[in-house]
């Protein structure tokens, strides 16, 4: 037998409201059908009564009569207390379904807001870094219910120097969740974990595309502008001090002050040894040379000063300059790359050409851009260091042949259009 309410009639349009007794309690009913039960009030303010509020108690048929009263005597409580049950019931909804949301729907969350910020090698790392094994696990998963322990251990595996790879976008997801309330606080949190810093700016002048060439058109185009500053300021170190940086990949202070000591460049294997008291590891590193870069080494004149770029003073290095950097950051942007010059972009790009070569070892990784070496078995550590120099010196000629390559015009590029083009 069909109940009070849902014996009211519907309206031809529109909504009509319906009266069980005197008791507040209403009944509206939509044309569409919809019936719900609902109350009116105000939320008590210390000032006087407040705002008046719709309170809607529940649906029918879902909620009978005697339901609906005892609702209604809730709402009626909290607004004396000066609560909106309307927006209580509102937190509550959303809280039930934040806390249905599952880890791949917060990843896409987090993905669409930053995507359009990302470079296009940013995207797919991002791709395959949440497609992996060992989160697509979690993917099916309430967000809420993944553990401080299980990113811990998770966190476990990954090697210093891959940290900010691996674990920064993750932690940026529960993060993000956080920040929304799909979970009360970060499981990064909850396990006290940290995350190594990566260095650079990561904006490699290299761009790396899915399935495709890489794309030197921005590295080739800083090489093509030195040359062209350096026919207006040929007397300037500033020139060649960039050629190395493209050329190792090392920060730039190190190479800034590089010391004649430091090189051996003899011989078809030309090495730089990097002494503990100035690599920022603080250990004693024999860096491999590509013969491209050791050739711009040869040439620079030998003076006085075992500095091979000495200051005003002779015994400290150069301060880095405005002029020239404006002069190539003018030329870049002359033929579309506004983004400029920046030493640490050559130290991005070889670190992300890296990551592309499917026989770089981390050990051999490690060696290129003075990072700390992974740990190893100590029998072992003198046969994987003599592996690791062998392999650098592999992948570093290998570097210094694309980029070669690439600038005789041997490699397919896309030139970038000026603007306006």
């Amino acid at each position: 037998m069909a109940t009070w309410a849902e014996r009211q009639k519907t309206p031809a349009k529109g909504q009509a409201d319906y009266a069980p007794d005197d008791t507040g309690l209403r009944l509206r009913v939509y044309a569409s059908g919809r019936r719900c039960w609902y109350i009116r009030g105000r939320v008590k303010r210390a000032d006087g009564e407040g705002d008046p509020r719709f309170v809607v108690l529940g649906e029918v048929p879902g909620m009978g009569r005697d339901q609906a009263d005892a609702e209604a005597a809730k709402a009626r409580d909290m607004l004396r207390r000066g609560v909106d049950p309307g927006a209580e019931r509102d937190a509550t909804l959303r809280a039930a379904d934040a806390s249905r949301k599952t880890f791949g729907e917060v990843v896409a969350e987090w993905t669409a807001e930053r995507k359009p910020k990302w470079r296009a090698i940013t995207i797919e790392a991002r791709r395959v870094l949440f497609n992996h094994d060992k989160l697509h696990l979690w993917r099916d998963r309430q967000i809420a219910s993944i553990t401080g322990r299980e990113v811990a251990q998770h966190a476990s595996g990954i090697k210093q120097n891959s940290q900010q790879a691996a674990l920064g976008p993750l932690r940026s997801v529960f993060k993000f969740a956080a920040e929304r309330g799909y979970i009360k606080r970060s499981p990064f949190v909850e396990a006290g974990i940290s995350v190594a810093r990566s260095e650079g700016n990561a904006a490699p002048l290299i761009e790396f595309r899915e399935g495709k060439a890489p794309d030197f058109s921005e590295l080739i185009a800083v090489l093509d502008a030195l040359d062209t500053c350096e026919k207006s300021m040929p007397a300037s170190p500033w020139w060649n001090i960039w050629r190395v940086c493209v050329q190792t990949g090392q920060r730039p202070s190190a190479i800034i002050g590089l010391r004649w000591p430091e090189l051996s460049l003899d011989g078809d294997e030309p090495t730089w040894t990097l002494p503990a008291e100035r690599s920022k590891i603080k250990l004693e590193s024999k860096i491999p040379l590509s013969k491209d870069g050791a050739a711009i080494l040869r040439e620079i004149p030998r003076g006085e000063s075992a500095l091979i770029w000495p200051g005003r003073s002779g015994t400290k290095p150069l301060k880095y300059p405005e002029g020239e950097a404006k002069m190539i950051n003018a030329v870049l942007a002359e033929r579309g790359f506004p983004l400029g010059w920046k030493p640490g972009r050559a130290r991005d790009s070889v670190a992300s050409w890296l990551e592309f070569q499917s026989d770089a070892t981390e050990r051999a990784m490690a060696l290129l851009l003075g990072h700390k070496p992974p740990a190893e078995n100590t029998r072992r550590k003198h046969y994987a260091k003599i592996g690791a120099e062998h392999q650098a010196r592999t992948l570093i000629e290998r570097y210094s042949a694309a980029v070669r390559d690439a600038r005789a015009g041997k490699v397919a590029r896309v030139v970038a259009l000026r603007k306006g083009a």
